[in-house]
């Protein structure tokens, strides 16, 4: 986590920026598993579990705590401290070939995506579960989108089924 402070103390107009880097290493993981698939075949990772990686960073970001320590870092009050705004995703990879194929299906001649830059719905609340959940469906669309996959929003919407019926 980095925060880059105003350049002149106290004025009005200035902000903090705080970055959060999320390293995720996916490949570290899949080798760490007893059995990640077939002799020879590469881990590719599920969506749900994507989803679930979505939801803990804007949970995390969100938690009172963790608002209240940026607020203290910072000097200004917990309720001036904004939710994020944005998920920078970068992989080693295209997307595609990261992903598995669950339903998903190549767009013919859609390009490469290596991640992207994700906004928020400000909209949003971030510290309600239906919304962070809403929010991370957003972005796991967006992204599938942006990776030329068709099926993300009806893989998302199946994954949501999935929870539902387990509650």
């Amino acid at each position: 986590m980095t925060v880059a402070l105003p350049e002149i103390y106290g004025s009005s107009t200035a902000v903090a920026t705080v970055t959060i880097d999320v390293l995720y290493r996916v490949r570290r993981y899949a080798s760490s598993l007893d059995r990640v698939g077939l002799a020879g075949e590469e881990y590719r990772y599920p969506v749900p579990n994507l989803l679930d990686l979505f939801e803990g960073i804007l949970k995390t970001t969100a938690d009172p705590k963790v608002v209240a320590e940026i607020a203290r870092i910072t000097d200004i009050d917990s309720s001036l401290v904004a939710q994020p705004r944005e998920l920078h995703l970068v992989a080693d990879r295209q997307i595609k070939e990261l992903l598995r194929s669950d339903s998903l299906q190549e767009i013919p001649g859609a390009g490469a995506s290596h991640g992207g830059v994700f906004r928020a719905n400000p909209a949003l609340d971030l510290r309600d579960a239906a919304d962070r959940q809403e929010q991370a469906d957003d972005w796991l669309r967006q992204l599938g989108l942006d990776a030329g996959l068709t099926g993300m929003e009806n893989l998302v919407e199946h994954c949501r089924a999935e929870t539902r019926s387990k509650t």
